[in-house]
This record gives C-alpha cells, sequence and structure tokens, in this order.
C-alpha cells in the first residue's frame, strides 16, 4: 500500500481558490482533499520539475507561475507572462517551460533557474489559420505542449486550425518541424505517446469526438492512419472531448466526454491498432482532465461542473463502474501526481 501525492488545479469559481493538495491510496482508492496550497487565479493546469510545480494562470492576460514544492505545502517563486491569452497547458523539458495559450494561438518557451524560478522568454510561436467551425475555429488555438518521449519535441495540437506541430528545442529555443493536417473541423486537442511503439502517437478530436492514430511514413511525414469515435454511434446528447490518458503498457487508451459525461477505454492491439471500446459514466458532470494514479491501478476523472473527483478501479486495464467513488473537489480541472525526484 502506498499513499500518493498529488495537487489539483481548479478554475477559480465557485468556491474554488486556487491549487489543492491532496492526498490518494492506491489499496482502497481513497482520494481526499486536503487544503489550499497556493491561492491563485484559475491554475488550470500543473507540471512537475523536481522540488518545482509550474501552473497556467488561465486568463486573458495569461500567466505562468513556479512554486517550490516541500511535500504538500507550496510557495510562490515568482510569476511571468505567457505572452498570450488564456494559457491552458503547460510542461518542463530540462531547464525550459513550455506554455500552449488557447485563445491567442500561440506557443511559449520561458527558462528557469537552478532554484525553480521562471526566468526569461526564449521563444514565442504564433499559429495562423482557422477551420470550417466558425464559432470554435475563427482562428488558431494551441491547446497542448507534450514532450515527446521519442525525440527532443514538443507536439502542439492546435484546435482552431486542425494542426498537429511539432516543434524540435535546439539551442534552448523552438524550431518549427513541421505541421500535421487533421480531418477538417476535428479540433485536435491533447496527444499522447504509444509507450512501447515507436513512432505512434494519438491524437483526441474535441469536435467531432474522435481520437485518431498518427504516425510517419515511409517518407518521414506524419499523417493519419486510423480513427476510433469515443461516443457510441447513436448518441443524441450534444458533447466535446477533453483528456487522453494511455496505460503504461500501452493496451488501453482513456478519454472523457463532456456533455454525454462519460469515459471511453479504447483496446488497443499489439501493434497499436485500435479495438472494442468500453464506455462508463463519470458520475459527474464535464469531466475534463482525467489520469492514472502511480501504481496505474486507479483511473481518476476531474467533473469540473459538479466539483467532484470520480476514482475507479482497473480490472484488466479497463474501468469498472460498479467500483467508483466520488470526492468533492471545488471546479477541479487538473490532477498531478507529485513524485520525490529532485530537479
Amino acid at each position: 500500500m502506498s499513499v500518493h501525492k498529488a495537487f489539483v488545479g481548479t478554475y477559480t469559481r465557485r468556491d474554488a481558490e486556487g491549487i489543492y493538495a491532496a492526498t490518494f491510496d492506491d489499496e482502497t482508492g481513497a482520494f481526499e482533499l486536503g487544503y489550499l496550497a497556493a491561492a491563485l487565479p484559475n491554475p488550470s493546469y500543473l507540471a512537475q520539475a523536481g522540488n518545482h510545480v509550474y501552473a497556467v494562470l488561465e486568463d486573458e492576460q495569461g500567466e505562468v507561475a513556479a512554486l517550490r514544492r516541500d511535500g504538500n505545502t507550496l510557495t510562490l517563486l515568482n510569476r511571468k507572462p505567457s505572452m498570450g491569452s488564456h494559457p491552458c497547458h503547460i510542461s518542463v523539458v530540462a531547464d525550459r517551460v513550455a506554455v500552449a495559450n488557447y485563445s491567442s494561438g500561440s506557443v511559449t518557451l520561458l527558462t528557469r533557474s537552478a532554484d525553480g524560478a521562471l526566468g526569461d522568454i526564449c521563444s514565442v510561436e504564433q499559429h495562423a489559420g482557422h477551420g470550417p467551425n466558425a464559432r470554435r475555429q475563427s482562428g488558431p488555438h494551441a491547446h497542448m505542449v507534450y514532450p515527446d518521449p521519442w525525440a527532443k519535441r514538443l507536439f502542439v495540437p492546435d484546435l482552431g486550425c486542425d494542426r498537429l506541430y511539432r516543434y524540435g528545442i535546439e539551442r534552448g529555443v523552438l524550431q518549427l518541424e513541421g505541421f500535421t493536417g487533421l480531418p477538417a473541423g476535428a479540433g485536435p486537442r491533447h496527444v499522447v505517446a504509444h509507450p512501447t511503439l515507436r513512432g505512434t502517437y494519438y491524437v483526441i478530436n474535441e469536435l467531432d469526438n474522435t481520437i485518431v492514430r498518427v504516425a510517419p511514413g515511409n517518407d518521414g511525414r506524419f499523417a493519419v492512419e486510423s480513427s476510433v469515435a469515443t461516443l457510441p454511434d447513436d448518441a443524441a446528447v450534444a458533447s466535446a472531448t477533453a483528456a487522453l490518458r494511455i496505460h503504461p503498457n500501452g493496451h488501453r487508451l482513456y478519454a472523457t466526454n463532456r456533455g454525454a459525461d462519460s469515459i471511453v477505454a479504447v483496446t488497443l492491439d499489439r501493434d497499436g491498432a485500435f479495438g472494442s471500446r468500453t464506455l462508463v459514466p463519470t458520475l459527474g458532470e464535464h469531466p475534463r482532465d482525467l489520469t492514472l494514479d502511480p501504481s496505474a491501478s486507479w483511473l481518476l476523472a476531474a467533473n469540473q461542473d459538479s466539483d467532484t473527483v470520480t476514482v475507479y478501479a482497473l480490472e484488466d486495464g479497463l474501468p469498472v463502474n460498479a467500483s467508483a467513488t466520488t470526492t468533492r473537489v471545488p471546479t477541479p480541472v487538473c490532477i498531478l501526481f507529485t513524485h520525490e525526484a529532485h530537479s
């Protein structure tokens, strides 16, 4: 049995005031909300690097915050502009912090010092373009900065222009490698790499409720190979996908459906091809983030509009609805399990 420490990022609406500390028992599946660890506005996504936690502050004048971690205590080091509007995702790559600015459709790279504080802006990449959905795709909307575990680069899905951008990081700055076009109107949101099949990636599309497999061809260019729907064919409710995760063994993908308020688990075969789907209700409203606990035996969903986190036991990698429990958490958006490594 292990009790894991976690932080929950929120939108500071209703009762939420910032980042909350929590614990999770991987024997019982008990998720317990602790205390307010840092009072910050809209810390909607979090990333860790050793003893430091980084958060986007998702407002029109976007910011990034650096915090020092001591157990489940956070101390603010500094805040820096994200150089864009409504930053929605953050990741750490070596001595850099990468940020996706949703509303302005840009990607920012900042330095970070040995003490964890944020430093100078070293890159800002502005996307351009639009998609056929006039309401949601009138301009670019960078939605994630995903470090490729197989290469020194970042993937950036852009919901507004239906593209998956690839950036190399050379001499500490971003270098555009190219982009892959996704189906028109798909609205790519998040991407994950297969943990054992080099060159295989999966992208979740918010607007058409699909997951697509992307891989490089013989010419080295990335292309969409196949897709699977996240909803049943007879789904009648308006819905939009959110988070995408993959099990460390590579046998299952997990995604959230907001509106349908469900989780879909997609089986992957030994070659990474899509197989059967299993859907379970989230027992809450508007599931945004989804994460596996460090033991990869439990799945947790952050239900933003019902102020709850739902926990599922996994049996053969599939969420068991009968085991699901819910814990009240104010406006949860992101769940970050921490580790004890040092910067």
